[in-house]
């Protein structure tokens, strides 16, 4: 999407995706209405709807959400009692046939095909040897050999999914268990699109996005051309307000990324993906993210998983057999692989001239980490859904040595809520009003990326300014205002502004800030990127 001249807001998470209108509405008085919320199936959620009115919006809003809360019921190996869940606490019994609902069967049939599809490399058998690295990662020393082997037999074996007199039935061919992250999410987001598309009378977009996975339908707007723009997040820069690896502008398709740099096992030293190779039971090495655009949210979303486990050139063959798939895959080595149709989604990206003498050092740049209270843990009722708070509006922003804004890095926060970010006073005063930002921030940037824990939170400084032009060394500070969604007044409990000093000039340096009430483990370092 288009970015605002006088004001470079680099983060409102989210990556957009459209299916085709299926009517045409005037544009006249239509604006992008954003709700975030953070914990839905274990990652971040952005809805965002193109309506008239906000309380259009509000509405989708609790059809997704009840939507995705009845899939979870089902397709969630972390609810203990889901569907799926109860069929991995059965004992296995040989030839057992197990009625299933309608919404795991399909899943559990097109996981097979995909899985056969693949020769393997998708497999959501994987349920013991997920727990088994699990542990590891726990314990903090590698599985045995044994122990791996013990388990690849029964993956091998699989399951089958039948239907008779219109009811379906799971047959597990050995003991084992399910875990199906790697399909689930697309399914789930397919369905909460089905549950928004019952009434979208007064709309004319809507894009559903959970960590990073995505399915929409509708355009950016009136005058869009080719529906969404999306980013694709660099493995090797992943932090939420990173410059994108690539951007496409998609019209009729879903995106998925997968890769291991967002989740991870660190065992004995080593760094391993959480992706593992059902093939030999190991964690996937070869690819270091795979970004997949179909039809389809959960075809996307596990070939995405199997392009991590194929190398580079075993996923490019794969995709070529799958019509109107294509992908972008970053091997271990950081070289891209485009499949022949993925450029034509392609938007390239702006270069940035670094290196000029006097100028931020060439190869440098600002890290920025920080954690947020949990705003899913219980807090005092506000009259709204659940009683709890559900997310934080965050400002950061980079000022030079004499207190004079340079750039804002990130806003969280939505068209409508200019009043929010009153309450971020400092930001408000220091940063918002000094950009010129004196309307309600309505671009939004769209990042595709793996899937992320949530709570703690990456940025990164690349020395630009607002207009993108390479800053001067010398000091700079790193700015946050941060406030709760229907927090108390500034300066009680529920507000946090901090400021982290950095020398910006030919060495590393770094600082950090003592944990406040809602802010904790804030730290920015200084220093060449790594890659």
């Amino acid at each position: 999407m288009r970015r605002l001249k006088t004001l470079p807001v680099l983060w409102l998470i989210l990556a957009l995706v459209a299916l085709p209108a299926i009517a045409q509405a005037p544009s006249e008085g239509y604006q992008v209405y954003h709700f975030a919320q953070e914990g839905v199936l274990g990652t971040s959620f952005d809805l965002f709807v193109r309506a008239q009115h906000e309380e259009t919006g509000a509405a989708l809003l609790e059809r997704v959400l009840a939507s995705i809360e009845a899939q979870a019921g089902v397709l969630s190996s972390y609810d203990p009692n889901s569907e799926i869940s109860t069929i991995n606490a059965r004992p296995f019994l040989q030839d057992e046939a197990i009625e299933l609902s309608e919404d795991l069967s399909q899943v559990l049939r097109n996981s097979h095909l995909l899985g056969r599809f693949s020769k393997g490399a998708f497999n959501v058998f994987v349920g013991d040897l997920v727990a088994l690295w699990r542990d590891a990662g726990r314990d903090g020393e590698l599985p045995s050999a044994e122990s791996i082997e013990a388990l690849l037999p029964a993956l091998r074996a699989g399951f089958s999914v039948t239907t008779r007199d219109g009811v379906s039935s799971l047959t597990r061919k050995a003991a084992g268990s399910f875990q199906l992250d790697g399909i689930a999410k697309g399914y789930i987001l397919e369905q909460a699109l089905k549950a928004a598309l019952r009434d979208v009378s007064g709309v004319t977009g809507i894009l559903i996005d959970i960590g990073g996975d995505v399915v929409a339908w509708g355009k950016e707007s009136a005058s869009s051309r080719a529906g969404w723009k999306v980013g694709v997040a660099d493995p090797s820069s992943p932090a939420d307000n990173a410059a994108p690896l690539t951007s496409v502008w998609l019209d009729g398709a879903t995106i998925a990324t997968s890769g291991g740099y967002a989740r991870y096992h660190e065992i004995a030293g080593q760094r391993l993906s959480h992706i593992l190779d059902p093939r030999t039971g190991m964690p996937a090495n070869k690819v270091a993210s795979a970004t997949v655009v179909a039809s389809s949210a959960q075809t996307a979303d596990a070939l995405a998983t199997a392009l991590c486990v194929l190398s580079p050139e075993e996923g490019l063959k794969l995709i070529a057999r799958h019509s109107g798939t294509e992908c972008l895959i970053v091997d271990a080595l950081g070289t891209q692989h485009r499949s022949p149709g993925f450029s034509a989604y392609e938007q390239p990206p702006a270069e940035i001239e670094h290196g000029v003498a006097g100028l931020w050092p060439e190869g440098f740049r600002v890290e920025v980490g920080f954690s947020l209270v949990d705003s899913t843990a219980g807090q005092p009722s506000t009259g709204r859904r659940g009683g709890r708070f559900k997310r934080h509006f965050v400002a950061a922003w980079v000022e030079d040595g004499e207190g004079r804004l340079v750039k804002i890095l990130a806003v969280w926060a939505q068209t409508g809520e200019l009043k929010y970010l009153k309450d971020l006073d400092t930001f408000w005063h220091d940063a918002w009003l000094e950009s010129g930002g004196s309307s309600s921030p309505s671009v939004l940037s769209s990042i595709s990326r793996a899937t992320r824990a949530p709570g703690h939170y990456d940025l990164v400084w690349d020395g630009t300014d607002s207009d993108g032009r390479p800053v001067p060394r010398g000091s700079y500070a790193i700015c946050l205002d941060v406030n709760r969604e229907h927090g108390p007044p500034r300066g009680r409990a529920g507000h946090t502004f901090a400021s982290l000093k950095l020398d910006c000039r030919d060495t590393p340096a770094e600082a950090q800030a003592e944990d406040q009430p809602e802010l904790t483990e804030l730290r920015a370092q200084f220093g060449p990127t790594s890659r």
